[in-house]
């Protein structure tokens, strides 16, 4: 008997997804904002058709987005500029949408489709490094290509499809290991390791560590594990402004200790204390949304001629802060901890490459792209629907802790 049409819908848009959101990330950042729009509008269709498009807004997670969309909403109201914050909260809320419908298709997923989307994953991921490879290694011949107009392409515009594939590289390689094909796996983390070494990311350098790490210490540790390490994050999170009081050292002095350091991460540091110094102003509702861009004071400059701030702080935490105050910061916590709840019942390799994961995108997330750009948070949404979508099927799931 013939799969129906619906599961084999999508089977298709997954799997889509799945080959191209290194390759994107790779050549257009911007376009997984549209790859994400497609396979929503696609499966968005194909939900209510079957009468299964409420299912996708029944979640915890679906909770949290409605609820930091409400807040993000009422932040508005004394926002900086009200007419930036209602444009980019109508983004963040159809990016929100479509990230939840194709979650929920991802979970509906069987058994043989998960094998056929983590095929088409290795594909897509084999293409990406190799255009990587390429435009590394002969100074971005096909980027200079594309932009044939206006400056000169500098090596960091790979930084996003680096990043990228530092996130996919772990779901797919737990994929194909399922499936009998441990060297593939293995060689494809080790090409990913090989690419960023090679790249002038430092943040991905910093965040491969965090994810190789992550996975290490989730494989060799007790199944809940993974919820204390996520729990550890979220006090992070709401402890970001304090932390940079009291344990991030003060720009001057930094670079009084460390000479010669990269003006890039001296530069960081100003930002984050310019940026912990307006949360203290405003800790409780913060500056609204999207009210990095403009705060006040963001023009002055250090390092001679550096804006302290341009578009945001390069740092997840710190700008949800600082726009959303306490309370988006206690519902971004809320979320890392409802996801590693989520992952806590995985078996040990799906828990260790989820962490990878997981880790390895909040290492990114701190250091370098504004959390509400719209095409890192589109490429966030379609990193969290192909892990769903590489995992087994819940029924595949044994209930024993045997592998703890």
């Amino acid at each position: 008997m013939t799969e129906p049409l619906s599961p084999r819908l999508n089977t298709w848009a997954l799997a889509a997804v799945a080959f191209l959101i290194v390759p994107v990330g790779v050549l257009a950042q911007k376009g997984e904002i549209i790859l994400l729009g497609l396979a929503g509008a696609v499966l968005l269709v194909q939900a209510a058709s079957a009468g299964t498009w409420r299912q996708a807004f029944r979640t915890p997670t679906a909770a949290i987005f409605i609820v930091l969309l409400i807040w993000s909403l009422a932040t508005a109201a004394w926002a900086i500029s009200t007419t930036d914050a209602l444009e980019l909260w109508k983004s963040l809320a159809l990016i929100f949408a479509a990230i939840l419908i194709l979650l929920n298709a991802a979970r509906g997923l069987s058994a043989q489709a998960r094998i056929d989307v983590a095929t088409w994953a290795a594909f897509g991921l084999c293409l990406g490094l190799a255009l990587l490879a390429i435009e590394i290694a002969f100074d971005l011949p096909i980027t200079q290509q594309l932009q044939s107009k206006g400056p000169a392409p500098r090596l960091s515009t790979l930084n996003a499809g680096i990043s990228i594939a530092l996130a996919v590289v772990w779901p797919v390689a737990a994929g194909l290991w399922r499936q009998g094909q441990p060297i593939v796996a293995i060689g494809l983390t080790v090409a990913v390791a090989l690419v960023i070494g090679f790249s002038d990311a430092t943040s991905a350098k910093i965040a491969y560590v965090a994810a190789t790490g992550a996975f290490a210490i989730v494989w060799v540790t007790r199944r809940r594990s993974i919820e204390v390490m996520c729990l550890i994050v979220a006090l992070a999170i709401l402890a970001a402004p304090a932390a940079m009081r009291t344990v991030v050292p003060a720009p001057q002095t930094f670079d009084q200790q460390v000479r010669g350091a990269a003006r890039s991460a001296l530069h960081r540091l100003y930002i984050w204390d310019f940026v912990t110094e307006r949360v203290i102003e405003k800790p409780f509702v913060g500056w609204g949304l999207d009210g990095s861009r403009s705060i006040p004071g963001s023009q002055r400059r250090v390092l001679g001629d550096a804006p302290v701030i341009s578009l945001h702080p390069h740092n997840a935490a710190l700008q949800i802060w600082l726009e959303l105050g306490a309370a988006g910061a206690a519902l971004a916590a809320l979320l890392v901890m409802i996801i590693g709840a989520g992952l806590a019942h995985l078996p040990r390799l799906g828990r260790a490459t989820s962490a990878a994961t997981l880790f390895g995108t909040l290492a990114i997330a701190s250091l370098s792209f504004g959390i509400w750009q719209n095409w890192w948070m589109a490429a966030l949404g379609l990193i969290a629907v192909l892990s769903s979508a590489l995992r087994p099927p819940r029924s595949d799931i044994p209930s024993s802790k045997s592998d703890d």
